[in-house]
């Protein structure tokens, strides 16, 4: 046995090996002038500049909160990387593509175990591969291997001296110092040394191989011959695409102008070029030259065919935006085409991958619990067919009414049609949005904007599997959303004080920056339709979009009452607590404003228009309260947060003001439980909605289903409506929502008159403007105007 593996692992990383201690030998600044240095200067700045996994290229990397640790694991795959920096173990390291090779990290553990000066060993390597840019996987696994043996030092400080005390904070600071300078010299030559890096083994091109170890890790038995043979078929499948993606990208680099050979400074010349480029105009002929042999001689002859790393590291290089750069790089018509190709099939590639992963994964289960959890989910799928366009109204509508949002509000608006009919603009934008510095800081901090993952309740893997390109063009359209949400996070960052944005890598700037990051994630997620918990499947299953609902409880209830708290505790309440208390106080007053005063200019507009309707601002027992007019019509932006407004106070109006004769019949309870119960009603989802409706022989509003012997409601006489129909049952309760809105337009709220063509008109006008939105639009109840 070695005798260094008598001391302890606390007592091997305690002894020094140099008179610098950890935190000074990571202070010392990197090699001058490299694109690392560049990059986390940006990063430092909060500037949203794009990184690059190209020559030198920093990672971006922007940690996250630190909360009370947890010290069960160590490395930087993604799983425990995000694990370790929400629990504040960690410094955030942002992951990067590959394969783990579990022997090559044993091997660093080994070796760095059986050498006897192993921290002075390890602090040489780390020197070395700063300023050589280059390290071999055996160097990587003995530096990662000592970042583990400071953790281990600092869990036992924590033991032996406790939580708080001086020798665990110290400790704590010698790792967190290492794992960032670590982190900072290593990614930047991850794709060298990627092996030993992860731990955690992610689908490339999804090949039979790959799929065939996704099955022994999720299902862990053998597959039965038809398995086999679908896995087969998946496995072929997803490489004709990943072969048909390579193709697209040499076609792309051989139709690229510039030199055949460009010059060696090709960089420096594309910077003079550029050097009086301003973001957002046109770059001539001679700047997109440039702009190509930089391309050509800093990447493609170097690293990677890969474009979207060129475009990248070209912006990070150059100091341009990613966006600038992408259009200089297809200006030329003859590019634009096969870019677009490109994008096309990298978007192809990825459906294929993620439908394949799917499918293995739902193999581990029964196939009696697939069919019972697919039942629930076709309801809803069906339900919200269509529902591309309609995420910037359901989810952050919000946003309309405030002003300080419109700058990113809008542009993402009208955008999200050109996602739905464009694969390649998305898969551009969502590749921008995944390697954006900023954007991987608030997703650490909670956002929900990862790229390529299902965040929101509407986004649904099944849309593409049932209904092929045209699921896949509204889950498309919906990740508008999540542009919206990076835009909005970075507006509020870029316009907070210096002061809650602190630049630098130091543990409190990291620390400060990351907790700054989750407050504003925080507002933005429930300005937007979403939260960070995920909801259990039977949840799911009961109500119709829990995430969403969550949203909007935590916008109208708990961000209320958090601001509340602060400012009842301002001086002791952190800055990042106060600026967010402020910011809540502002976005709330500013919305109330604009929502009321909007309210009293449509009022204004129909009056002079001489219309009989009136906005309703005082009863909240009808369905139109706070909605605007038009034309007839009630029109619903935000219409789901009103219901809450009407549940409160119609529950109100139940507990303690003075009731009508008709409302005395009833208890105080019978009406609060009545009122609380329709609104939870209202809320299931299309499977639960349905089973209710069936068992309760009527819909929420009391009216008879077809086979049902009870008497009409008066309620609905009065409403000119009588017992459903079959037709016009199912088609309301099967058709998606937008269809839905139409056929009870044609079957109810506008009864039988006397002119049909004006019925289906008023039917097509409702299911667009609910289709193509997401706002709601039903004709107007005759009712006495207000008083």
């Amino acid at each position: 046995m070695n005798p260094a593996k008598s001391e302890s692992v606390a007592e091997q990383t305690a002894r020094p090996a140099k008179p610098e201690s950890v935190a000074e030998q990571t202070a010392r600044p990197a090699k001058p002038e490299s694109v690392a240095e560049q990059t986390a200067a940006a990063s430092e700045s909060g500037s949203p500049k794009p990184f690059s996994v190209g020559p030198g290229a920093a990672s971006g990397l922007e940690p996250g909160l630190a909360e009370p640790p947890s010290l069960a694991t160590h490395g930087v795959a993604r799983r425990v990387t995000r694990a370790g920096d929400v629990a504040g173990t960690d410094p955030a390291i942002e992951s990067g593509r590959g394969v783990s090779v579990e022997t090559a990290i044993k091997r660093g553990e080994y070796d760095y175990n059986a050498h006897p000066d192993r921290a002075a060993e390890a602090v040489r390597l780390m020197e070395q591969t700063e300023q050589t840019e280059k390290a071999s996987a055996k160097e990587v696994g003995f530096m990662r291997a000592h970042g583990l043996a400071l953790k281990r030092a600092w869990n036992d400080a924590r033991k032996t001296h406790g939580i708080g005390s001086e020798q665990s904070q110290e400790a704590k600071s010698n790792y967190f110092d290492w794992q960032t300078r670590y982190t900072r010299a290593v990614l930047p030559i991850f794709h060298e040394i990627g092996q030993t890096l992860h731990a955690e083994v992610e689908l490339e091109t999804g090949n039979i191989i790959e799929l065939e170890s996704l099955w022994d890790e999720a299902v862990g038995r053998p597959p039965t011959p038809g398995q086999k043979r679908q896995m087969e078929a998946k496995g072929q499948a997803n490489e004709r695409a990943a072969a048909q993606t390579d193709a697209a990208r040499k076609k792309v680099l051989e139709k690229a102008p510039g030199d055949k050979k460009p010059p060696v400074d090709a960089v420096a010349q594309a910077r003079k070029a550029l050097a009086g480029f301003k973001p957002g105009q046109k770059m001539t002929t001679e700047q997109v030259r440039a702009l190509w042999n930089a391309a050509k001689r800093g990447y493609l002859d170097k690293l990677t065919n890969d474009f979207d790393d060129v475009r990248h590291g070209l912006a990070t290089d150059l100091g341009i935006p990613v966006r600038d750069v992408t259009e200089g790089l297809t200006q030329p018509k003859a590019l634009r085409a096969v870019t677009d190709e490109m994008y096309r099939r990298m978007a192809e590639q990825r459906r294929l991958i993620s439908q394949s992963k799917a499918w293995v994964r739902d193999q581990a289960t029964p196939g009696w619990l697939r069919f019972a959890r697919s039942v629930p989910k076709a309801f809803f799928a069906a339900k919200i067919f269509g529902h591309g366009t309609v995420g910037m109204i359901t989810h952050a509508g919000l946003n309309i009414f405030n002003p300080g949002a419109w700058k990113s509000y809008w542009p993402k608006f009208f955008r999200q049609y050109h996602l739905i009919f464009s694969a390649a603009a998305h898969e551009r934008m969502m590749q921008d949005l995944e390697r954006d510095p900023l954007s991987v800081m608030f997703r650490r901090a909670g956002l929900q904007a990862d790229p390529f993952k299902h965040t929101d309740s509407y986004d649904v893997p099944e849309m593409v599997k049932w209904f092929g390109k045209i699921g896949a063009s509204g889950q498309r359209g919906f990740d508008a959303l999540k542009l919206f949400r990076d835009a909005r996070a970075k507006q509020i960052w870029n316009s907070s004080p210096e002061s809650l944005r602190p630049s630098g890598n130091t543990r409190e700037a990291i620390e400060a920056r990351g907790r700054y990051a989750q407050v504003i994630a925080n507002a933005v997620n429930h300005a937007t339709g979403a939260v960070n918990a995920n909801a259990p499947e039977l949840l799911n299953w009961t109500f119709f979009a829990p995430k969403l609902e969550g949203s909007r409880w935590a916008w109208m209830i708990k961000d209320p009452w958090e601001a509340a708290k602060t400012f009842a505790n301002w001086r002791m309440a952190s800055p990042e607590a106060r600026q967010g208390a402020m910011a809540e106080l502002k976005q709330k007053a500013a919305i109330a404003g604009t929502y009321y005063g909007l309210l009293n200019l449509n009022q204004g507009i129909l009056q002079l228009q001489g219309s009989q309707q009136q906005v309703n601002t005082t009863n909240p027992k009808r369905s139109d309260f706070m909605a605007f007019k038009v034309d007839g019509h009630d029109l619903g932006i935000v219409s789901p947060m009103l219901g809450m407004v009407r549940l409160f106070a119609n529950v109100a109006h139940a507990a303690i003001d003075k009731r009508s004769k008709f409302e005395s019949l009833t208890s105080r309870y019978g009406e609060e439980s009545e009122t609380a119960g329709n609104y939870v009603r209202g809320k299931l989802s299309p499977f639960a909605a349905f089973g209710v409706d069936v068992a309760s022989q009527s819909d929420m509003f009391g009216k008879p289903l077809p086979f049902s012997s009870d008497k009409v409601p008066k309620n609905v006489r009065e409403r000119g409506e009588g017992r459903y129909s079959y037709p016009e049952y199912l088609s309301e309760t099967f058709l998606p929502i937008p269809a839905e809105a139409a056929i009870k337009e044609v079957w109810s709220n506008q009864g039988i008159p006397e002119n049909d063509q004006n019925r289906y008109l008023n039917a097509l006008l409702t299911g667009a403007v609910e289709g193509g939105t997401g706002a709601r639009l039903s004709s107007s109840q005759k009712v006495k105007p207000n008083k």
